[in-house]
């Protein structure tokens, strides 16, 4: 899968590597991490016994919020919808021991 921040996030690719960016930055302020640049589109997960799937493009199974990135930093995945480390607030965090498999976009 080609690289991509869904609308109306971002209309074309270089407002989708500027929303990942801020998105990064934002996050890594915001939890005291430091982000790769690393671009995920897809990661499967358990939580709480149940496997899961957050998705770029699809709702995320807890908040039901578009996903509209997905950030690797040491130990964890941070899921970013509009409501949690998209515009505001906090990712949804993702232990990468609870991942049981990643996909990455393509450049």
């Amino acid at each position: 899968m080609r690289f991509f921040v869904p609308k109306p996030f971002a209309a074309d690719m270089n407002q989708a590597r500027q929303a990942h960016e801020c998105m990064r930055s934002f996050a890594g302020q915001t939890l005291g991490l430091d982000v790769t640049d690393r671009k995920v589109y897809q990661i499967e997960f358990v939580d709480e016994g149940e496997r899961q799937e957050a998705c770029v493009g699809e709702p995320e199974p807890r908040s039901l919020e578009t996903v509209v990135a997905i950030l690797d930093a040491p130990r964890k995945y941070l899921v970013c919808t509009p409501n949690h480390g998209g515009y505001q607030g906090e990712p949804i965090v993702v232990g990468k021991q609870q991942t049981k498999s990643v996909i990455e976009f393509e450049e």
